[in-house]
């Protein structure tokens, strides 16, 4: 049967029977993905379905940055086999990867114990659902501030490091926890090696596969320019990313201006998950989100947000700052992109990298970034193109401020956000940066429930299928209104979904 006729025969079907995986025929399945749906008899060659699947397993993660790590390692720690496929060539290709590193989660970490930071689960809760301009689901957060803590502490055993604990949000507690995110998935990665989870690479799933009883039992699947079949047994996580890499996605959900702007998140987040999901019927939340901006490096577009909270400035074209420093990067990157040409340029000396701010700088080096670097400020400005004259006098003004302790201009007090007080720029080398504004990652979500599964637009259970991190609303909403950084979500739901899936009965037992 060829596939016009497939789609001649599927006319019949009405919405809410596509939407709920009901195929004609007792033997029929149905694959949905990104070309929509099509009826498929296994067995079958003319449909393109084999007769025998090309792997097999029991929880089948689809993305493999924290979402989908989690899901794979609890799976197995839960005693069931485990796999991800993983579009990019490594598993550094994942907006995990390159994300900033940060667990927003409180509710009494050992870190948090040793800096003697008293803090419960249940002040973490009641912060969120009081300090969010947003709502934020009350399950979800619940849920989140309960698991998230075992969930980092299991990271924290397997190696990682919090490298610095700080506030965040204007939280009352300490709960921002900094981790070295490139270690943090060599870790990981080495975990899966250990405990037998196989990863295909250059394997992008391109369709989930539906049973007639509407259940996700698996995935069809591009390796290398090869299709093929993996069969899972027990559920389908999706954690392949947003889609801030997706231009046509983001113009027609967000509009011209916002797919126009600069991604930092993964290249490979283009909203393959997306698709196959609500392909399969599922619903989103949070669409009326815009994603955030920050301020990036024009040419390796990692995030540079906290060099200038670290003690530097920013200045335009015209070598002229405009804006208060210290504020969040979403507000540094609204800032940034109404400049002349869109363009930024972060000015530092030697004293200004702390520790997140030299993790920063070495992704940026590691991606071939540059950085102008001299021994005076004209000399820099010199160096970057910008107006020798005007760049001496800003900074020479802003060090005035720094000393008399008033701001004029844009009325810093403080280093970063409410914390410290601002330093001069005086010690050579000094440095410079072009930036941007920038979008983070995409926060429109999956609608998932407290076990991670994948809601349809009629408010039902998807059975089979799960989502996490930044393909899953997870409820949970700072003091903006925002997500809080997707990576503790998602390794968090991750968990979730793997462990909920382990113990689902197997669809073909």
């Amino acid at each position: 049967m060829s596939s016009t006729e497939v789609g001649q025969e599927s006319k019949e079907i009405t919405r809410r029977d596509f939407l709920k995986g009901v195929a004609v025929g007792g033997a029929t399945g149905l694959v949905v993905g990104a070309g929509g749906a099509a009826l498929v008899m296994p067995g079958k060659e003319e449909t393109g379905l084999s007769e025998k699947w090309d792997y097999e397993t029991d929880v089948l993660a689809i993305g493999g940055g924290a979402t989908g790590l989690a899901a794979a390692l609890w799976a197995k720690d839960a005693g069931v086999d485990s796999m991800i496929l993983e579009k990019a060539s490594t598993l550094f290709g994942s907006a995990t990867s390159i994300c900033g590193g940060c667990w927003v989660v409180g509710g009494g970490t050992s870190t948090q114990k040793e800096q003697g930071i008293d803090d419960t689960p249940d002040l973490f809760y009641d912060y969120l659902m009081t300090h969010s301009k947003v709502p934020s689901d009350p399950t979800l957060v619940r849920t989140y501030v309960d698991t998230s803590l075992q969930v980092y502490e299991w990271a924290v055993g397997l190696g990682v490091e919090c490298v610095s604990l700080a506030a965040y949000w204007g939280m009352e507690k300490a709960r921002a926890h900094w981790t070295d995110i490139v270690e943090t998935v060599k870790i990981l990665d080495q975990e899966c090696k250990n405990k037998g989870v196989e990863i295909l690479f250059e394997t992008p799933a391109t369709k989930l596969i539906v049973n007639k009883e509407g259940r996700v039992v698996g995935a069809e699947a591009d390796n290398k320019g090869r299709t093929i079949y993996v069969k899972a047994r027990k559920g389908v996580v999706l954690g392949c990313g947003g889609f801030s890499a997706n231009p046509d996605m983001l113009f027609e959900y967000h509009g011209p201006t916002i797919a126009k702007m600069m991604p930092v998140g993964s290249p490979n987040d283009t909203g393959d998950g997306f698709k196959m999901a609500m392909a399969a019927g599922g619903d989103l939340r949070d669409v009326f989100v815009l994603p955030d901006m920050a301020v990036a490096a024009c040419d390796s577009r990692v995030t540079l947000a906290q060099i200038p909270r670290d003690g530097g400035i920013m200045v335009n074209k015209n070598g002229k700052r405009f804006v208060n420093e210290s504020i969040l990067c979403m507000d540094q990157g609204a800032a940034a992109v109404e400049q002349p040409d869109r363009l930024a340029y972060i000015i530092y000396d030697a004293n200004v990298p702390k520790t997140m701010s030299n993790i920063k700088l070495g992704r940026h080096e590691a991606a071939g970034g540059e950085i102008y670097e001299a021994n005076s400020i004209a000399e820099l400005a010199e160096k970057a193109g910008l107006p020798v004259d005007t760049v001496v006098e800003t900074v020479n003004n802003y060090n005035g401020y720094v000393e008399s302790g008033q701001d004029p201009e844009f009325g810093r007090t403080t280093l970063d956000g409410p914390n410290g007080k601002p330093v001069k720029l005086e010690t050579p080398p000094f440095y410079c940066l072009p930036c941007t504004g920038a979008i983070y990652p995409t926060e429109i979500g999956l609608r998932i429930d407290e076990n991670a599964r994948v809601i349809d637009v009629f408010g039902n259970v998807i059975p089979g299928l799960y989502a996490g991190g930044l393909m899953a609303a997870m409820g949970v909403k700072g003091s903006t209104g925002r997500t809080l950084p997707a990576m503790a979500g998602a390794f968090t739901f991750g968990y979730i979904a793997g462990r909920h899936a382990a113990t689902a009965e197997s669809w073909d037992a």
